[in-house]
């Protein structure tokens, strides 16, 4: 996943700290959505499902780049490593997994 890390306004939240926002629905989960993360730069989604998958996602389109697969339960937590070069993934069934 490259990320394209130019800045660009933000909005902010009700204490002023910045926020990014999404203007759509990321379909593709076949279950609940337990954990989203943002890339450092902006330009990614991650999510983890009780489908036992983790999907990364274009901000600026909302296509699916890439389904993680490889748990074979549900994923609780998902996130981007601070150069978001790699994922990270924790599950029900007691593993991490990098991606």
């Amino acid at each position: 996943v490259e990320c394209n890390c130019k800045f660009r306004e933000q909005m902010t939240n009700r204490v002023g700290r910045p926020i990014r926002s999404c203007d759509g629905v990321l379909k593709g989960h076949e279950a609940w959505v337990y954990s989203v993360g943002w890339s450092h730069c902006g330009d990614f989604i991650v999510s983890g499902s009780g489908d036992g998958t983790a999907r990364v996602w274009r901000v600026s389109s909302g296509a699916e780049v890439s389904v993680l697969e490889g748990h074979p339960v549900a994923v609780l937590s998902a996130c981007f490593s601070p150069d978001d070069r790699i994922i990270a993934t924790a599950s029900w069934d007691g593993t991490a997994r990098l991606w």
